[in-house]
């Protein structure tokens, strides 16, 4: 085999393995985009839910597993309202993409900032008290540059290939005037 025919070859097999790697940053781009633009719309919508007073009564760490049977840490916090005494349960201390708790550390922080005897303002969801947010106001930084970086893989192809095409008509008008 002739080194200019390989080293051509080896230039085609770069080409598709980089327009695979385009093509799955841009499949992945949409799972980001729609997954962070959930997690701000839940955010938002939570930061309108009323507010009860509740008591925490449960509130450690726990390991789970998945269902791949993946371990992972969660913060397992639950409490009881003041008004009623009806409880209520904690999936998660917050939304947006950095208050997903999956590691031991991450779990522990959560359960120390809400012991068991804390009162606090609690954030039921509407037309299901059982369940509740503590944080509604959490940040949010992670989650938008989610979002942007999601934005920002979709859109690489279209400008890759809009680049390309000015690249070459730019290059075929220096070729027609220098002739």
């Amino acid at each position: 085999m002739k080194p200019l025919h390989l080293t051509a070859k080896l230039g085609q097999w770069t080409r598709y393995l980089l327009g695979m790697l385009i093509l799955l940053g841009f499949l992945a781009g949409w799972l980001l985009a729609i997954s962070a633009a959930i997690e701000l719309n839940k955010i938002n919508s939570a930061r309108g839910w009323p507010t009860r007073q509740a008591e925490i009564t449960h509130s450690y760490a726990r390991q789970l597993r998945s269902f791949q049977s993946r371990a992972y840490w969660h913060a397992e916090i639950a409490g009881k309202y003041v008004d009623d005494g009806r409880t209520f349960g904690v999936s998660r201390h917050a939304y947006g993409i950095e208050n997903s708790i999956n590691t031991r550390g991450a779990a522990e922080i959560v359960v120390k900032k809400y012991p068991v005897g804390m009162r606090l303002a609690v954030y039921p969801e509407p037309g299901n008290p059982r369940r509740a947010i503590l944080d509604p106001r959490a940040p949010t930084t992670l989650t938008w540059v989610t979002l942007l970086g999601g934005i920002g893989l979709i859109v690489l192809p279209f400008a890759l290939h809009i680049y390309g095409r000015l690249r070459a008509r730019k290059q075929r008008s220096g070729s027609v005037t220098a002739a």
